[in-house]
């Protein structure tokens, strides 16, 4: 109960100690990431909502390829038909004016958003009167899970202006005795509020990722382990800048799915070779990206790899089935098809977790026992991301797991180092084999002792290393202080002086 009242105020702590420091646009996004929920089902289904349209791209392409071919039993396809606005759309029988009263709606209810923003940020230029900081209508934090929720949804509605325009026979609104002057219209409102909702989805996005402590209360719950608080890692994420424009380019699908439903037969071809290059194309960089980076291994981020990689092996087996001259298969030959994609796509996400994981770990290695001297700075920056949650789960949770896991590829360092003045030689002293620490006594006092040696380690790393004038490396300094030392006052000395200092710069960390 104590924790659901200090949700109300927990951020007004942060912002009351950095006010003279953040910019009002920096407090209202954290105002929106601290209201977001932490929910997994939620974000299941928006996951799952956001990827129907490139599922339904990728997939279905033999009987497009095939003039005479029918089948009647793409009963996946059909199901992710079902799914989408247009079919919605499509059962209730709109006309235009109903379309043009529910776009209304949307305008009319974007309005109210943005109103309820401005006077948020109005209270943050006020502060220094009212002394307080501005808390967010519950409206204005319904509309935004409802958005955040059916953004995919809303983007697909406000798309059916172009195709009335442009498809007035074929389309299932007709345009009707309306000007096409009006229809134009309303494509550039629309045009305005896709880009609008692009945005608002983006701030969501980022702010759902609440992978740092942001507030006194975490931390203090954190180090003295009080109501069982823990940190939701569902919701967690970190990916390059580069695969997640990809992930927000991916969502914008919903625009385009249909449009082919609306072409002749060799446009539609043609059109299915374009897009399917596009999507592979850029499947396979997120391959090639997620290869050497670190990301959290949770359901989310799983999820959302199983379906990636779902895209991709529909595409390639709807080639094998075209080559092999497949007309069409039955329900059951479809079911086989499916789970075979999803078998293959968990296995391809688990090895490449698998390879990542090996990767970093010799990274930490070269970093720790200076075997190489590591310049890319993302390098160093996952391979401690990754050090650091496993010394997290070490000394949370006294898991045994992390342990062998630390000290077995560790060790690999120690098994064939000659140098006299090597940092492992601390190891060294603790342990004399893998198998020492693990079938000693007292556990939990040698993990308390490999904790202690594996901080000044992980803390003489980033000595050599110019952390100071990397943001993301002094917010890992800082969580490693607040959650491994337990010392929360360096942890926001840290951070405090990186916004001081790097004031221009803070905002970037969003994106981390």
């Amino acid at each position: 109960m104590e924790i659901k009242i200090e949700k109300q105020t927990k951020y007004n702590k942060i912002l009351n100690r950095m006010q003279n420091q953040i910019s009002i646009r920096e407090g209202l996004f954290l105002i929106i990431r601290l209201y977001l929920t932490n929910n997994v089902f939620f974000y299941i289904i928006c996951v799952l909502f956001r990827f129907v349209p490139i599922l339904l791209i990728s997939g279905n392409n033999v009987n497009i390829y095939r003039k005479n071919s029918v089948n009647k039993n793409m009963s996946f396809h059909r199901f992710l038909k079902s799914l989408t606005c247009l079919n919605i759309i499509n059962h209730f029988n709109f006309s235009i004016r109903n379309y043009l009263f529910f776009c209304i709606i949307i305008y009319f209810l974007f309005i109210v958003r943005i109103i309820n923003y401005l006077l948020v940020i109005k209270r943050f230029k006020n502060k220094s009167v009212e002394n307080k900081n501005p808390a967010p209508h519950k409206i204005q934090i319904i509309l935004d899970h409802i958005i955040f929720l059916i953004f995919p949804y809303i983007i697909e509605y406000l798309s059916f202006s172009y195709y009335i325009y442009f498809f007035p026979n074929d389309f299932i609104i007709k345009l009707g005795n309306r000007s096409k002057v009006e229809i134009i219209a309303v494509i550039f409102l629309n045009t305005l509020l896709i880009v609008g909702y692009n945005f608002s989805n983006y701030v969501f996005m980022i702010s759902s990722n609440k992978k740092y402590t942001t507030n006194e209360l975490e931390a203090y719950l954190r180090i003295k382990n009080e109501h069982k608080y823990q940190i939701n890692k569902n919701t967690l994420y970190k990916c390059s800048n580069i695969i997640f424009y990809n992930l927000i380019l991916f969502q914008n699908f919903a625009l385009i799915h249909s449009i082919e439903d609306y072409f002749e037969v060799k446009t539609k071809i043609f059109y299915k070779i374009i897009i399917t290059i596009i999507l592979t194309l850029n499947i396979l960089f997120i391959i090639l990206k997620k290869l050497y980076e670190y990301n959290y291994f949770n359901i989310i981020n799983l999820l959302i790899d199983i379906l990636i990689y779902f895209c991709l092996y529909t595409i390639i087996i709807d080639l094998i089935l075209f080559l092999s001259s497949y007309e069409s298969i039955n329900l059951l030959l479809e079911i086989i098809n499916i789970i075979q994609k999803l078998v293959l796509s968990l296995i391809t996400s688990l090895l490449i977790k698998y390879k990542v994981r090996k990767y970093l770990e010799s990274k930490i290695r070269q970093i720790i026992f200076q075997e190489n001297n590591i310049k890319n700075h993302r390098d160093f920056f996952d391979a401690f991301l990754y050090l650091n949650e496993i010394m997290t789960k070490l000394k949370e949770k006294n898991d045994s797991e992390s342990k062998i896991l630390l000290l077995k590829f560790l060790y690999k360092h120690i098994n064939i180092c000659n140098k006299l003045n090597c940092n492992c030689k601390l190891l060294n002293i603790f342990i004399k084999n893998e198998y020492d620490i693990i079938e000693n006594d007292k556990e939990e006092n040698n993990i308390s002792y490999l904790i202690t040696i594996m901080n000044y380690l992980y803390e003489s790393a980033f000595l050599e290393y110019d952390y100071y004038n990397r943001y993301e490396l002094t917010i890992l300094l800082a969580e490693h202080y607040c959650h491994l030392k337990d010392n929360p006052i360096m942890a926001f000395s840290l951070i405090s002086s990186l916004i001081s200092n790097y004031k221009n710069k803070f905002s970037k960390g969003w994106t981390l």
